[in-house]
């Protein structure tokens, strides 16, 4: 056989850079890429140095622009962000606002998810501690996110303050507070899920906000638009979903 017609039949080796995934057969182009909240933050900047005159992020650009329809978890959430930034002032600088939500990104373990969330929603005085209010608003929001994003439409439960009443003083036994590390076993152990839908959500917008920022930035903020077809409340083990068949939000508890 001639050399030139054996050249033909040597497959031609790919790219160095590419090398090690096409050997144990991983498609380099279907390799998912990091996650990232960098366009989001940008755009929030300048929502801030246009309507705001800062150059950061606000908590008003933030809220607008990010949780329009949950304002109580947009203050925590900026709260917390600020709290640990260490910022100096009101705003949070971009560099400082990009690290900490690059972090909230990365969270893999189910303790650290709840953890974070817990210490997000805790006392205004003390960062390890955590009143029954707080711990209320967590719950009442995890409830509003699973119920209005129901695939049959906004769902509603008129048992709900009954039951998150049962299921704070559970916690608390009729005491003012609890430190973090308390409120967080507790939650593991009775009902660990009712977090997770919190943190999906979170995720999702500050990955891909901006998207809808981009087409609207002009709008009012309203949050029509917003495409939650991408899996945030799946209803899988670990979304934590929510029933209200009966009349009584399912809050996976063993025992109140």
């Amino acid at each position: 056989m001639e050399l030139a017609k054996v050249e033909r039949w040597i497959p031609a080796l790919p790219e160095k850079k590419n090398l090690h995934f096409s050997i144990v057969g991983i498609q380099v182009s279907r390799i998912r890429k990091k996650t990232t909240a960098s366009p989001t933050c940008k755009l929030l900047v300048q929502r801030s140095q246009k309507e705001d005159g800062v150059n950061g992020v606000t908590e008003n650009s933030f809220t607008k622009y990010l949780f329009p329809m949950y304002p109580e978890l947009a203050r925590q959430f900026y709260k917390y962000v600020h709290r640990m930034g260490k910022c100096k002032n009101k705003h949070i600088p971009l560099a400082t606002f990009r690290q900490q939500c690059e972090k909230i990104l990365a969270m893999l373990d189910d303790a650290v998810i709840i953890e974070t969330y817990v210490r997000m929603f805790g006392a205004e005085t003390d960062d390890n501690m955590v009143t029954p209010d707080g711990l209320r608003k967590l719950l009442y929001i995890s409830y509003k996110l699973s119920m209005d994003h129901y695939p049959e439409g906004p769902q509603t439960c008129l048992m709900i303050h009954k039951t998150l009443s049962a299921v704070v003083n559970g916690c608390f036994n009729n005491k003012e507070s609890h430190s973090v590390g308390f409120v967080v076993r507790w939650l593991e152990e009775h009902c660990h899920r009712l977090i997770f839908p919190v943190h999906r959500y979170c995720v999702h917008l500050l990955a891909t906000r901006h998207r809808d920022m981009e087409a609207r930035v002009e709008s009012s903020g309203s949050g029509a638009g917003l495409e939650l077809a991408t899996p945030v409340l799946e209803r899988a083990a670990w979304a934590g979903g929510v029933d209200c068949a009966g009349g009584k939000f399912a809050l996976f508890l063993k025992e109140v």
